[in-house]
């Protein structure tokens, strides 16, 4: 075996090994066995550090055992990993953050969570509508207020699109169904003429 079959076969030994631990999270999620996903989650992160949905799921099953200390620790090291993986996991970190942060009364770490979320997701109503209450727990009401501002915008372009989109559609099942009578027409006139 030359050393570039042996470099490429171990790379992909290693993807396999990743996307097995990536089945039995699912699994251990499934059965609500924190323990088990965290072992798997662990097992990813020493495999690859910069793994974003294993360093959540580790904070997940911290939460879900009770051991909130140990999940804000997990989902803190989650936020530099944004990047790493999928955008889902990383909005979960922030939500989950500034739930327990502000469960805590820690206003100050759900203000400054909130923020990172509008900078990651500048396009997320939920982002911004968090940032708003994060403002107003913090006392800030000109940051809550600028806060509440975008979400309004955001939730209004969003449904701007949709209608859009939904007028654009309606407009070419208008010409279609249009087009479609012209045929039949022109079909009809055919048969007369055979």
């Amino acid at each position: 075996m030359t050393n570039e079959n042996a470099r490429y076969s171990s790379f992909v030994k290693t993807m396999i090994y990743r996307e097995n631990l990536r089945h039995e999270m699912r699994d251990a999620r499934k059965q609500k066995d924190w323990g088990a996903l965290r072992d798997d989650a662990t097992a990813l992160l020493q495999s690859d550090p910069d793994d974003l949905d294993a360093q959540v799921a580790i904070g997940e099953s911290y939460e879900k055992e009770g051991q909130i200390d140990l999940a804000v620790q997990a989902y803190e090291r989650a936020l530099p990993l944004e990047g790493h993986g999928s955008a889902a996991a990383a909005s979960v970190a922030f939500k989950r953050l500034d739930i327990l942060y502000t469960r805590a009364g820690r206003y100050d770490d759900s203000l400054r969570v909130c923020r990172l979320y509008t900078e990651r997701f500048p396009d997320s109503y939920d982002a911004w509508n968090r940032l708003r209450r994060a403002a107003q727990n913090a006392g800030d009401g000109e940051l809550a207020l600028t806060a509440g501002i975008e979400a309004d915008a955001v939730r209004s372009e969003r449904e701007y699109v949709k209608e859009r989109n939904r007028a654009r559609g309606a407009r070419l099942l208008e010409l279609y169904e249009a087009r479609l009578a012209e045929l039949v027409e022109v079909a009809a006139a055919l048969n007369d003429q055979l």
